[in-house]
């Protein structure tokens, strides 16, 4: 586990996206889990902020699943798998190409539905795959997360 931060506010869950925003390269998968309304898409923003990305499609992809950005003449593909059915979706849109692309990073949101497909993310060449779960506090639900990164290097 890289980092885990027991009981984090906003401005704490921005100097965490700062500071994986450095160590992401091309390529990179960030893979963010948790439950509905915990903070994905808003983690997904603070880390895409963190890069520079200055405009943001409004809240989270759920709708039309990839919102893209451009960064550094590359892309960043953030990935909503809430509405999708089964893996024929998913190649349907073209999804799997985000992942294998070594000049994107990809910021996905409920990969962890489709576990066969998870699996083979994870065990992607040449990349980091960051794992990134968030947690309602129980101290205090509405206002801090625990976050837990994980990192796979392949």
């Amino acid at each position: 586990m890289l980092n885990h931060a027991p009981s984090c506010t906003k401005a704490d869950i921005k100097i965490i996206t700062k500071r994986l925003s450095k160590i992401i390269k091309f390529g990179d998968c960030v893979l963010l889990e948790g439950s509905l309304g915990v903070g994905k898409t808003e983690f997904a923003k603070g880390l895409m902020s963190a890069f520079g990305v200055r405009r943001f499609a409004c809240g989270s992809p759920t709708f039309p699943i990839i919102n893209e950005y451009n960064y550094l003449n590359k892309k960043i593909a953030h990935i909503d798998f809430y509405r999708l059915k089964n893996y024929d979706e998913i190649e349907d849109i073209g999804i799997p190409s985000y992942f294998w692309d070594e000049n994107v990073i990809v910021i996905s949101e409920w990969l962890n539905l489709f576990p066969k497909f998870e699996r083979q993310v994870m065990k992607k060449a040449n990349s980091s795959i960051w794992k990134v779960k968030l947690e309602f506090d129980k101290t205090s639900p509405a206002t801090k997360r625990k976050v837990s990164i994980f990192t796979g290097y392949h």
